[in-house]
């Protein structure tokens, strides 16, 4: 049994892989630790310190999961002061989805406690794909693969979730093709963020609105997770607006550069070269930004009105932006 330390920084995008790291923590408790978990743009320092410090009636070691740890400003007196005294058989996990952080938060942790969970490349992901269905007896082509990947947030539990949702969609008795996957990420019953990336580039506000809550209230979406998913499919589809209305490539041409092979994928893309302006998506990746931050330094109780403003400004003024944020930098459309 390893022995735990009194704080843990856990960084990076790979959230299978950080939430594997925290169940081998878990298994090092003599027994079952009480879990709280709090996020920094809400809660801050002194609260987080306190629950530490405060004994439990139900457990006799603790757990706490203190997240979006890059959204803390300061020097941080109040974790550095409890950090050289900590309490018995408590546990802070200081976690972020960037893979660094503030110097007054990296230095409160030493490296044995440091981890960076970094995004997986490519050919991990279609290895994480493809290892589940083999071991759920399920075949899948490459093609299918491919398209998975373009579609889902390219982190082990996300991919996991999408392949577990398959399973049950498709016989294990034939391989599961690209045209299969198409009708489910594209046009499912089941509302997740691609229908809401559907809904909103037809720029219909009330069924994106619609959708956006129903996403919301089943809770395997939070806002700013359902942006930066909007965000992603937004800017793929302003890649294939620029090569249409810059480069002035065929429909054909384009689709191959950007790999679009489905017959329908294709079809949605080249609709938005009639509904959206190279401009306007521009412009709705920046406000994506702003709003990103916003909601990170906002309370949750917040982050759904905010996302609904987002919406509006998108669909509504064709994504023109509030006179407050014109000034935001314009790198965050060059990824």
């Amino acid at each position: 049994m390893a022995k735990l330390l009194p704080a843990y920084l856990l960084l990076g995008p790979e959230t299978g892989k950080k939430e594997a790291f925290v169940s081998d923590l878990l298994s090092s408790f003599s027994g079952e630790p009480e879990i709280s978990r709090y996020y920094a743009f809400e809660t801050p320092p002194e609260e987080v310190v306190s629950q530490l410090q405060n004994g439990s009636l139900f457990a006799s070691e603790r757990l706490v999961r203190y997240r979006a740890v890059d959204t803390l400003s300061g020097s941080q007196e109040v974790l550095k002061n409890y950090l050289t005294s900590p309490a018995e058989g408590a546990v802070l996990i200081m976690e972020s989805d960037q893979t660094s952080v503030k110097s007054s938060i990296s230095s409160l942790i030493p490296k044995a406690g440091t981890k960076i969970f970094w995004e997986l490349f490519d050919n991990q992901k279609s290895d994480v794909v493809i290892g589940f269905f083999r071991r759920h007896d399920y075949r899948i082509d490459s093609e299918a693969v491919r398209f998975l990947l373009e579609m889902v947030p390219g982190d082990t539990n996300a991919l996991e979730e999408a392949c577990a949702r398959l399973t049950d969609l498709f016989p294990p008795d034939k391989p599961i093709e690209r045209e299969d996957l198409e009708p489910y990420l594209y046009h499912n019953r089941e509302e997740n963020p691609f229908t809401l990336t559907n809904r909103v580039l037809e720029k219909d506000l009330g069924r994106s609105l619609e959708v956006m809550h129903v996403v919301l209230e089943r809770g395997d979406q939070n806002p700013i997770a359902l942006l930066g998913i909007l965000s992603r499919q937004l800017r793929r589809h302003l890649q294939y607006l620029r090569l249409r209305k810059e480069e002035h490539l065929s429909a054909e041409e384009a689709a191959g550069r950007l790999k679009l092979r489905g017959k329908l994928a294709r079809k949605q893309f080249e609709a938005t070269t009639r509904r959206w302006s190279v401009v306007e998506l521009e412009q709705a990746l920046v406000l994506a930004s702003e709003f990103d931050a916003r909601m990170k330094e906002s309370g949750s109780g917040l982050q759904p009105l905010l996302a609904e403003l987002y919406l509006y400004y998108l669909i509504e003024r064709g994504g023109r932006l509030p006179e407050a944020y014109r000034t935001m930098p314009q790198h965050v459309l060059n990824h």
